[in-house]
């Protein structure tokens, strides 16, 4: 079978005690590598970094940086996943680009976590410790997962052995620099600890600290946490001195919540990794670091079902109407949460009623009407209530706002040409003078002055009542678009009409600040009139940009 290399780009920090084991390594491993037909790996080493150890004074920790360039081959048409190691109590899911995967197809996370060592290659049931998967290199929607011993049948390569010793090898050393406290050949009495001991080493550096260093964030004089936390765990005296019984108690809490039976891990490997030390609740060595995290995700989901309970209690628990019952509410649209269904994306609006403040919901399936965070005027039937977190919601159906109907009539115009009747104007500024909520966007992020200033441009003097309209209504004529990089002043600056362009500055001088020098050219902006008019808003007093561009223009 014919392969191909799989290589990416790593960097550690490593004690500098393990460099001559690392190189040994990394040599065998681009030796077999090169025996595949692959690329040798590449490792270079900086000279020693000497890193100050606070709590020795005058002693010094040597440290070297690395540049690993490697990675596993690709068997033609298959791509190595995840190997996964299964016991009686949870898999514990180890591979490249495993989580990417899960995140494209979430039903694979059940798979990967929860799957019996099965072989779906030889579809034999047997007692397996660990099984491999593999993604098809085209659609990675299709997966296999295979038993150790048919992996060669599986290959058809002639040296599937090696195959299979290259990445789960390059996968162990890639381990081992994620966890520099990993001493590799620990022998028959390597050490292992109570995961409880380990988060509260981790929460009293954390709160001596002030924070959670990762690897990536150390440098020379800043040592990660969890190298501190195993420090702590072989200095007994130092671990009793800084561990308080506070800590103690939110080690306690941390491993209570990830070995709940109702844990919820979001389908993130991370999660269920912290799971499945959990429920071990002893670890060994090279796991001290994602277990010393433990605290650090506790910690945020704390904070996160904090900040979850304020907003709870904020709402009021209130059922609007009956089911069947057809509403009219003023709403704040909080969140928009995109779903993917096996009809395609539904979009779940999460709402709060400013009268009530009760909690509305809205499911829509077609294209992006309300904008998050703005307040609108909506009229909806009442589908059904339901309690969700302990707070009673409205949930709607057959939504639509007044608010938005305008701006959407005028991106529809703004695409053709030829004259528009008195009759569709003036139905125009009656839905802007009934409007409520006059700086609300539609889907596309037009408030009603950027959708009135848009079209005034592309189509002229026709729609200049409508200009006039939000002008003298007071609306924002500075709100941006982000699908535009543009508000409805500057739509109103490129048509040119230095009249409806004076009266916008006189409501709002502000809108003159943006229009620097820069911002004429990237419109490209010459008018003298323009230019002085602006200039003048801007109490530039035509000594400054201004005047340059005057001269050149």
């Amino acid at each position: 079978m014919e392969l191909s290399a799989d290589y990416d780009t790593y960097r550690y920090r490593v004690p500098s005690i393990r460099i001559g084991r690392l190189r040994e390594r990394i040599e065998a491993l681009s030796k077999k590598a090169e025996k595949l037909g692959m690329p040798p790996f590449t490792l270079d080493i900086s000279d020693d970094v000497m890193v100050k150890d606070l709590d020795h004074p005058g002693r010094y920790d040597s440290f070297n940086d690395v540049t690993l360039t490697g990675g596993v081959a690709m068997l033609e048409g298959w791509r190595f996943v995840a190997k996964i190691e299964h016991d009686d109590i949870m898999n514990m899911v180890r591979g490249f680009g495993a989580q990417s995967l899960i995140d494209e197809q979430p039903k694979l996370f059940e798979k990967l976590t929860t799957c019996p060592p099965k072989c779906e290659h030889c579809n034999v049931n047997r007692n397996r410790n660990t099984t491999y998967l593999f993604a098809d290199k085209e659609d990675r929607t299709k997966q296999i997962q295979v038993g150790s011993t048919c992996v060669a049948d599986f290959s058809g390569h002639k040296d599937p052995a090696l195959l299979l010793s290259v990445a789960a090898h390059f996968q162990s050393v890639i381990q081992e620099l994620s966890d520099p406290d990993h001493e590799p050949g620990g022998g028959f009495s390597a050490p292992i600890y109570d995961l409880q001991t380990v988060v509260a080493a981790a929460a009293a550096v954390v709160r001596t600290e002030g924070r959670w260093v990762s690897r990536d964030e150390a440098d020379p004089t800043i040592i990660p946490t969890a190298d501190h936390v195993s420090y702590l765990l072989s200095k007994p005296k130092a671990f009793n001195k800084l561990v308080t019984a506070g800590d103690e108690r939110n080690a306690k809490a941390a491993v209570e919540w990830l070995s709940d039976d109702n844990f919820d891990n979001q389908g993130q490997l991370y999660l269920v990794n912290l799971q499945a030390l959990a429920r071990r609740k002893y670890i060994d060595k090279k796991n001290l670091g994602l277990g010393a995290s433990a605290f650090i995700a506790h910690k945020r989901h704390i904070e996160k079902a904090t900040k979850k309970q304020e907003e709870r209690e904020s709402f009021s628990n209130t059922k609007l109407g009956k089911e069947g019952e057809r509403l009219e509410l003023n709403v704040r649209v909080d969140k928009i949460i995109p779903i993917d269904t096996e009809f395609g994306i539904s979009r779940l609006h999460l709402m709060r009623d400013l009268d009530s403040d009760a909690r509305v919901t809205w499911f829509n399936s077609g294209n992006r009407k309300f904008f998050e965070g703005d307040t609108y005027s909506i009229k909806g039937r009442v589908k059904k209530h339901t309690e969700r977190e302990g707070v009673m919601q409205t949930q709607l159906s057959r939504v639509t706002s007044p608010d938005i109907k305008i701006q959407d009539e005028l991106a529809e115009y703004s695409r053709y040409t030829g004259d528009i009747s008195t009759d569709t104007i003036k139905k125009l500024l009656k839905q802007i003078t009934k409007a409520t909520n006059l700086d609300c966007r539609n889907g596309d992020g037009y408030t009603i002055s950027m959708a009135a200033c848009r079209v005034f441009d592309r189509c002229g003097e026709q729609f200049r009542p409508l200009v006039e309209a939000v002008i003298n209504g007071g609306h924002d004529l500075s709100i941006p678009c982000p699908e535009e990089s543009a508000n409805a002043f500057d739509y109103l600056v490129t048509s040119g009409a230095t009249d409806l362009i004076e009266s916008a500055l006189k409501a709002n001088q502000q809108l003159a600040e943006s229009w620097d020098k820069d911002h004429l050219e990237t419109f490209g902006v010459e008018s003298e009139d323009i230019l002085t008019l602006l200039a003048e808003y801007r109490g530039d007093d035509l000594g400054t940009d201004f005047q340059q561009t005057l001269k050149m223009a």
